[in-house]
C-alpha cells in the first residue's frame, strides 16, 4: 500500500516546530538521539501536527502549548510514527479528541487506551461520590 498520508494530505507544506529542548536524550556512546518529535504542517482546511518517537508527560506540555496556539483552526494530531505513550499522554490525546481535535492513525494500543479513558472519565462524571471499582 502507498503512503495513505501523502494522498490524504497533497497540498501539505511541511515545517518543523522549534521545540527541540526536551525532546532529545544522549545515548550510552554519547550521541543525541531525537525521542519526540513534531511536525506541523498546513493545509487549506486544517492544521496538522505529526508526532513521533517517544510521548511522555514532558511533551505533552509543549505539545499542548502548540495547540493552543492553532485554537482557532481545525486541528489533527497524527500519531503514525509514534513509538510509545505514556499514561499523561493518553489522557492529553482523550481530553483533546473529547475538545474537537481530531487523532488519526493512532496505534491500537493507544487507541483502545484512549477510549478506555474517556469511559473512566464519563463514569467519574456521572458517579462522583460511587467507590472505585476493583478488578478481578
Amino acid at each position: 500500500m502507498k503512503n495513505q498520508r501523502a494522498r490524504a494530505l497533497p497540498s501539505m507544506e511541511p515545517s518543523v516546530c522549534a521545540w527541540p529542548a526536551l525532546c532529545s536524550v544522549r545515548n550510552v556512546e554519547g550521541k543525541t538521539r531525537l525521542i519526540f518529535r513534531i511536525h506541523r504542517s498546513a493545509t487549506p482546511d486544517a492544521i496538522v501536527f505529526a508526532l513521533s518517537g517517544d510521548m511522555d508527560r514532558e511533551h505533552v506540555a509543549g505539545l499542548h502549548e502548540l495547540l493552543e496556539n492553532e485554537a482557532d483552526r481545525r486541528i489533527t494530531v497524527d500519531l503514525h510514527d509514534v513509538t510509545l505513550v505514556d499514561r499523561p499522554g493518553v489522557q492529553f490525546l482523550a481530553d483533546a479528541e473529547a475538545t474537537g481535535i481530531r487523532i488519526v492513525n493512532a496505534p491500537d494500543y493507544v487507541r483502545t487506551w484512549i477510549v478506555a479513558e474517556k469511559g473512566r472519565n464519563a463514569r467519574a462524571t456521572q458517579e462522583p461520590d460511587a467507590p472505585l471499582e476493583r478488578g478481578v
